[in-house]
């Protein structure tokens, strides 16, 4: 089964996605909501297995943000997809900074459902 991994500081909002996601798109979600829950089952993410990482930007004061998360992923090989989620204005200094990195997405919330399941669709079709 093709899979995806959601990082987001919100429970709620992570749990809802995932379930969606799973039950329109097909795909297994792994969740995390930070880089610390994310970092520790790095054999289940960076293992070549995972088509697409989508990423909060903002994970909360005090917490690494998902363009660390992206830095992390990056250093650790992850092979799929990036995508950045942010309900933050494109304004703000890490929404300015997602959007200059080349080869990641970045999508608004309240999300884009049909963009976002577009993306879910080409990732894992891909690596199919």
């Amino acid at each position: 089964m093709r899979k995806v991994v959601l990082v987001d500081d919100d429970e709620n909002l992570l749990g809802s996605f995932a379930d969606f996601l799973e039950t329109v798109a097909g795909v297994k979600c792994l969740t995390f909501r930070g880089l610390d829950e994310l970092a520790a089952h790095k054999s289940d993410v960076c293992n070549g297995e995972v088509d697409l990482a989508i990423l909060d930007i903002n994970l909360g004061a005090d917490q690494p943000s998902g363009i660390d998360i992206y830095r992390w992923l990056q250093n650790e090989k992850f092979a799929g997809k990036i995508a950045f989620l942010t309900g933050h204005a494109g304004d703000h200094p890490l929404v300015k900074e997602a959007t200059t990195i080349g080869d990641a997405s970045v999508f608004t919330k309240p999300a884009d459902i049909p963009k976002l399941l577009l993306l879910v669709n080409q990732q894992s079709h891909e690596s199919s």
